[in-house]
Parts: structure tokens; sequence; C-alpha cells
């Protein structure tokens, strides 16, 4: 079985080493509140927090109230216990925290969120650290008709982990005349809260706080009287109304069609043939397989490792087996020949030596983690950076869009202040120019790139457009019987305008011909590739195999084509998935498709397994009539049942999946 054949389960193993999980769980939060006579809870919470993993730090949320009255939350301080007698108040800080003991403000004054960890430093191994957050938060004692509620979270339902032991006490306004509210609990799990919602009935005297005295009847005041909408003494005429639409019209198709001719000269509309072999052989051949993989989807991934390795095997660089379930992996040229990211990886994988196995690796970054595409990605993306075809260019003209813009509010207003009319028309129109963009920059997703489809995505693009040029027009033309002022007919006119140019802008491809000329050769000779390998009846030439790892082509190859078993997997890969958890979507990714692997190979080996018998007893069969018919098929037999008995198995990944608390 060639080399190359078995760098597949290799490379999906090599991103089986993962870093531990990350967890956060409270060894106590002890909350004291005290609620005013006004209705303001001032409270202070103690946490005893407990870190494991690579957290950065924690949260608090502290949700409003969405019924009235409005709510207003105050953070008064965030610190650090040390000791006793020793605290150390956080630093506030206007974006995100970047050293240890700052805190940052977050989602309109709701949440806070502080750095306990550095980003360089080694992950958190039960690490207790306690907090002290002290906040004021109005109207938390409303009046509902006469009695006064109190609904508060005092520890919050959604968060990572347990509390271990949880203690409140709130003192309740004096006015009141009631004890103050004692709650203790001990081993609280994640998604359960300590809510209190308690109801008072406040006492009927004349000295008690306005606010807790029963709502009075007011006498409702006498509503103003309507006055009728003014319209404009000098609405556009027809022929000004006309001129605007025609105009309108013009400028649109201007836009569109300069648009059409600057992408059919860049050669978005050129159509290649089906039959890429020649452009394979002679240009798709001389580029590095990982290269070409990131110049066809944008990303250093799992496929890109396993083409650099296919392709380091096939050039003799390195040389794999396989021996009792553990894949091995030895260089055979020096070190200091490699190249570039090539030595990176090597250096990541082999660890200094020679010679590597999968457990080898596993056992070293069990726990820091191991992504090799990061190892890769800066000096792939740069080689392919480098190469002449692949070059952008700035064909953008935002500014003609953001100048448009500007100039539809400027008559918005000025048109606006003419009458009631135009400044209702000014509004709507406002708001119908933004449901346009919305709709714009969704139907126009992905379409700056594309190289397939173009026609329909184009056709999606300009549907929004066409339909707010169709409508300005309407209204515009309209204008004399409604009646608007010329400045308002004009704003319509600039709004249709905005929404064309942003789908131009957002459609037209800033990449020069030749990278474009080179991605649409890409895309076809991949397909022809895929088409190939799908229906391959014969082994396809080992130059191909690195670029089948790069174009995410491997699994839409029949391996048995070669007439051996597929490549081998190793046996206890589930039982390792099952201890350490996935640390990044390519190790997710790599266990899905080891575990489709794994379920062909099974099926491929039983299909083994019945040509073996069929063989057996054939040959039972023919050894009546002659011994050597019967030694060569007992030698056939155990040929293929040393064939089948390659090790095979799957494995599975686990994936992770009101006030909040946690980290972050």
């Amino acid at each position: 079985m060639p080399p190359t054949r078995r760098l597949l389960p290799l490379v999906l193993l090599l991103f089986a080493a993962t870093a531990l999980g990350d967890e956060i769980r409270w060894r106590s939060l002890d909350v004291q509140a005290t609620i005013d006579d006004d209705g303001t809870l001032h409270a202070s919470e103690r946490h005893t927090m407990i870190f494991d993993g690579d957290l950065n730090g924690g949260q608090r949320t502290i949700p409003l109230r969405v019924n009235p009255p409005p709510q207003r939350l105050t953070f008064d301080r965030v610190a650090r216990v040390v000791s006793k007698k020793k605290t150390i108040d956080l630093t506030r800080v206007s974006g995100a925290p970047d050293q240890i003991d700052e805190y940052g403000v977050y989602n309109d004054g709701t949440t806070i969120r502080w750095r306990a960890r550095l980003a360089d430093d080694p992950p958190f191994r039960g690490k207790r650290i306690t907090y002290v957050i002290d906040y004021t938060l109005t109207n938390v004692l409303v009046r509902r008709g006469t009695p006064l509620r109190l609904d508060h979270e005092f520890a919050p339902a959604d968060r990572p982990g347990p509390i271990e032991h949880f203690s409140l006490i709130v003192e309740l306004p004096k006015s009141l005349s009631q004890p103050p509210i004692r709650i203790a609990r001990d081993d609280i799990p994640p998604g359960d809260g300590v809510l209190v919602r308690e109801t008072y009935w406040p006492p009927k005297v004349a000295s008690a706080p306005a606010a807790l005295q029963p709502a009075a009847t007011a006498t409702p005041a006498p509503a103003p009287p309507k006055r009728e909408p003014t319209s404009t003494e000098t609405p556009v005429t027809p022929f000004t109304a006309r001129g605007i639409a025609i105009a309108l019209i013009v400028l649109a198709l201007l836009f569109v069609f300069r648009f059409f001719f600057g992408e059919s000269a860049a050669g978005r509309f050129v159509r290649l043939p089906q039959d890429q072999r020649r452009w394979v052989d002679e240009r798709l051949s001389k580029l590095d397989a990982e290269v070409v993989g990131v110049a066809w989807d944008g990303v250093v991934g799992q496929d890109e490792v396993a083409a650099i390795l296919a392709r380091m095997t096939a050039e003799g660089k390195i040389a794999s087996s396989a021996e009792k379930g553990d894949m091995t992996l030895k260089l055979q040229v020096p070190f200091d020949t490699l190249r570039g990211y090539e030595a990176d990886l090597i250096q990541a994988l082999f660890l200094g030596k020679n010679e590597t196995t999968t457990r080898a690796v596993r056992e070293h970054y069990a726990a820091s983690g191991f992504d090799p595409a990061r190892v890769v990605e800066h000096n792939v993306k740069s080689a392919l950076a480098g190469l002449p075809q692949w070059e952008d260019q700035e064909r953008g003209e935002w500014a003609v869009f953001w100048v448009l813009v500007v100039l539809t509010g400027v008559l918005a207003v000025a048109g606006g202040r003419r009458s009631d009319v135009d400044a209702g028309m000014a509004s709507i129109f406002g708001v119908l120019a933004i449901v346009a963009w919305s709709l714009t920059l969704l139907f126009t997703l992905g379409a700056k790139r594309a190289l397939s489809a173009v026609p329909v995505r184009f056709f999606l693009g300009l549907l929004v457009p066409v339909c707010s040029v169709a409508l300005a027009v309407l209204g515009i033309v309209h204008g004399p019987k409604i009646p608007v002022h010329h400045l308002t007919a004009m704003m319509l006119a600039s709004a249709a305008l905005t929404v064309v140019v942003l789908a131009v802008e957002r459609m037209k491809i800033d990449q020069t011909p030749q990278k474009v000329e080179f991605r649409k050769n890409l895309a076809a000779a991949r397909e022809w590739l895929k088409s190939e390998v799908s229906t391959a009846s014969t082994p396809v030439p080992d130059s191909w195999i690195p670029y089948l790892y790069a174009l995410r082509l491997a699994n839409h190859y029949s391996w048995h084509v070669q007439r051996v078993p597929p490549p081998p997997v190793y046996s206890p890969v589930r039982q390792y998935y099952d201890v350490v958890p996935a640390q990044s979507s390519s190790m997710q990714s790599a266990a899905y498709a080891m575990e489709r692997e794994a379920s062909r190979m099974r099926d491929e080996r039983r299909r083994i397994e019945r040509a073996r018998e069929q063989m057996e007893h054939e040959a039972s069969r023919a050894s009546s009539f002659t011994s050597s018919w019967g030694s060569s098929s007992s030698g056939s037999s155990g040929s293929s049942s040393s064939s089948s008995s390659s090790p095979s198995s799957s494995h599975s990944s686990g994936t992770s999946g009101g006030g909040s608390a946690g980290g972050w």
C-alpha cells in the first residue's frame, strides 16, 4: 500500500491532542442588601470562585425590568479580596480589559467583565479568587396597585458552574416594619438561581414615604384639540416631477451598466471547459497542494496539514507506518533541508527527534492542546499571497454611497420643514430606505467573491434596488397630487440611488482578472477531479493524493480501487476523545471525519471477509482434485486474511453546550 494512502487517519489523529476543558464554580456567594424607603436596592455580593482552564476572568449581568417604572443600575465598586484586611479595587476601562484587575461595562451598563488572567499566562488549575461587587438598583420595591412588590434575582441562574453555599440577608425599609429576609442554600446547580418575590402592604400613615403610599386617583386632563396636518404651498410641478423621475432611472441604469461592464472585464462571466486535465497537469501541479487548498476556501485547517504530510511523504521526506494501533512517522532527510512551514510542522510533531508517534504527540500536548493548522497557517497564507496571480485591486467607490446618504439626509430635513406632509413622506421613505439597505446587505452576502451562479446572485442582489427605484418613481410622479415639495421628491430619488449603489458596491469583485481566472480554473479543476476520483476504476496517480486532501476530495475517492484495505485507524481513539474533549472546531471536524471513515472501513472489512470465506470454500472444493490448487488457495486465503487485518475503530467527540455570571 503506497504510504500516501495512510495519511488521512494519521492527520486526523494528530488533531486529537486537546486541552482540558474550562470550568468555573462558586465555593460561596454571600449577598448583603438594603432597600431604601424609595425602593432603591443597595447590594454587596461576595463571590468566592474557583477557576480551571484558560479562562480570562469572570463576568456578572444584572438585567433590568422591562415593565415600568424603569430601573437604573450602577456598579459602585468591584474589588478583589487579597486577605482579610486587604482588598484591591479593580480599575474600570472604557474598552476590553487587557490587564489583570481591570473591568469593563457592557450591554447598556448591565454587564461587567473583569480580567483575572493574561492571555499568555498558563491556564488556571483550581485557582481560588474572591471578588466583591457593590451595585445600586432603583425601583426594586414597586407598587402594584395598593400592595408593594419585591421581585429580584439575587443569585443568577444563568451561570456555568454550581454554587456550593449561598447566603442572603436583605434589610427592608423601616416604614414596612418587617423583619429582614434571610435565605441560606447549599449546592445550587447551574440553571437554578435564587429569586425573591414578596408582597408587602404598606401602613396607611401620613408620614410614609411617597413611594410607599397607595396610588391617588387623578382626574385626567382634557385632550388638546386636534391640529390638521399642513401641506406645502409650493408643491412640485408635474414637469419637474417627471424630470426627477427620468433622472433617477437614467442614473440607476448607468450605475448598473457600469457595474456589469466592470465585472465582465474582470472575467466573472467567462465559461471554462469541464475537462481540466491539461490545466491540472500544467498549472495546478506546479503549486504546493496546501497552497491550493487555501486558495480554494481561504482556510488553513486539517485538510491543508494532511496535504503537507502527503506531499512530504510523496517527496520522500517522511515515511509512515502503523504498528499495534499506533501510527509512526520517520524523518527521512536532514532537518535543515526542510523549508519554511515544513520545518515548523515537523518540529511541532517530532518534538526535536527523528521519529514520532500519535501516542507521543497526544501525551506531549495533553495539557496545553495542539492544533497543527495554527503552526503553518501564517506561512501557508504568505506563500499564497506571494503568487503573482493572487493579487487584489481596489475597485470600490464607497464615497459615492456616503455622499448620497448625506445628501438624502439633508434633503429630508430641508423638505420636512416645508409642511407636515413633507415631513411624513420623508420619515416614511427614510424608514423604507433603511429596510431596503438591510435586505440588500442580506441578498448580497457572499456575492463579492462568488464565481459560480453569478447571474443568479446578481439578480437577487439587484432585486431590492429595482423595487426601490420603482417605488421612488411612483412617489415622485404622484408628488403634485399628494402634494409634496420638490426637495422631498429629490430626497426620494437620492434614497433610491443609495440602495442601487449599495448593491453594486457589495457585489463588485475586488480582485484582478488574473486572480479571477485562477480561481475559476481552480473551481473547474476541483469539479473535474471530483468527477474523476468518484468514478475511478483504476488507481489515481500518487501525485494527486495531496490535492485530494487539500481540496476536500479524499472522502470521494474509492480506496478499494487500490485492491488493498483502506488506511488503518488507531483503535483506542474513541476512548481518548471520551476522556479529553475537543479543543477546536477543526479537531471536532476531524473527529466526525474519522467516524465516517471508520464506518466505511467496517463495511469494507466485512466485504473482504465475505470474499475470503468464499475463496476458502472454493479452495476446499478444489482440494479433492489437486493438492497444489489447495495449497495455492490456502495462500490466497491467508493473503486475504492479512489484508483485512488492518485495525479499524470509530470515535466520537463531545460538544459542550434573568441575570448571569461566569467566565469568559
